[in-house]
C-alpha cells in the first residue's frame, strides 16, 4: 500500500529534513500519509486536492495527525494547529505575557519556570505560525502562494506579533495583561480593548465615589444608605446637568431641611 504514496520534495533545499506542519526537523521514520491509509479504499469519495502522498513529519506532528480523518492538507494543518495549541496552552500563555527582562525581582525557583514556560512557548508559538512550504509531487508544485504576514496595531503603533502588541499595550496604558487579553479575544481590537477597559475602570471608580458619597451623607443624616443610593439615582434622572453631589445638596434642601 505504501507504494500508492508518492513522496512530497520541498521545492527550496533549505526545508529538507523539516516537518511540513511546523518546521522542526522531520525524522525518517515518521510521515504523515493523506489521506490516512485507513481512508484509501475510499478515495473517490475524499475531497482529495491531489494524488495519494506522504508528507515529512515529526514525532509529535505524526502522533498528533494519527486522529485526523481529514484528506487535504490544509485541513491537517489546521486540526494540529488546534491540537498544539490546545497542549501548550500554559507555554503559550507564560510566553505571551511574561518577557525574561521582567524576571529580575522573582525568586530563583520562580524565574526558572518561568522561563522553561517562555521557551517551551516560544516553540510552540512558532510551529503555529510555520505555513509549510511549496512541495513538489509527481512533477508538480503545490503551494506556491504564501500568505501575507499579520500584523497588530495598539493606536497607531504597528508590531510583528500578537505578543509584541499585547505586552506594549499593557505597559504603555497601564492595563493589566490577564485583562487586556480577554478583552483583546472578545473585541478583536487592541484599541477596543484598551478603550473598553478604560471605560469600565472610570464606571469602577465613579461607582466607588458615588457609594462613599452616599454613605457619608446617610451617617450624616442618620440615613439607610440604600435609600440614599437610590434617592441619587432618582434625582439624576431629573437633574442630569447636576454632580452627585450636588443632586445630594438639592435633596437635602428639599426633604430634609
Amino acid at each position: 500500500m505504501q507504494d500508492t504514496y508518492s513522496s512530497c520534495t520541498p521545492v527550496n533545499a533549505d526545508y529538507v529534513g523539516r516537518c511540513f506542519y511546523c518546521g522542526l526537523e522531520a525524522e525518517e521514520q515518521f510521515k504523515d500519509f493523506i489521506p490516512p491509509k485507513q481512508y484509501l479504499p475510499f478515495i473517490g469519495s475524499l475531497n482529495m486536492e491531489h494524488a495519494p502522498c506522504s508528507m515529512p513529519c515529526c514525532k509529535e506532528c505524526n502522533e498528533l495527525l494519527s486522529r485526523c480523518s481529514d484528506a487535504t492538507v490544509e485541513a491537517r494543518k489546521q486540526f494540529l494547529n488546534d491540537r498544539v495549541a490546545k497542549k501548550y496552552k500554559e507555554a503559550l500563555t507564560i510566553y505571551e505575557r511574561w518577557d525574561e527582562n521582567e524576571l529580575t525581582e522573582n525568586g530563583a525557583s520562580l524565574d526558572r519556570s518561568i522561563r522553561a514556560g517562555i521557551s517551551l512557548g516560544k516553540e510552540a508559538d512558532q510551529r503555529l505560525k510555520f505555513r509549510g512550504f511549496a512541495y513538489e509531487l509527481n512533477g508538480k508544485t503545490y503551494r506556491q502562494e504564501i500568505e501575507p504576514d499579520v500584523s497588530f496595531e495598539v493606536f497607531g503603533e504597528t508590531f510583528p506579533s500578537y505578543r509584541d502588541a499585547l505586552q506594549y499595550a499593557a505597559r504603555a496604558y497601564s492595563v493589566a495583561i490577564d485583562e487586556l487579553s480577554r478583552l483583546v479575544s472578545k473585541t478583536k481590537s487592541f484599541d477596543e480593548a484598551i478603550t473598553v477597559y478604560n471605560a469600565e475602570r472610570v464606571a469602577k471608580l465613579e461607582k466607588a465615589e458615588r457609594e462613599k458619597i452616599c454613605a457619608q451623607f446617610a451617617r450624616t443624616h442618620q440615613l439607610n444608605k440604600g435609600f440614599v443610593l437610590r434617592t441619587l439615582t432618582a434625582y439624576e434622572k431629573r437633574f442630569p446637568e447636576l454632580s452627585p453631589e450636588e443632586c445630594l445638596s438639592k435633596f437635602r434642601d428639599d426633604r430634609l431641611s
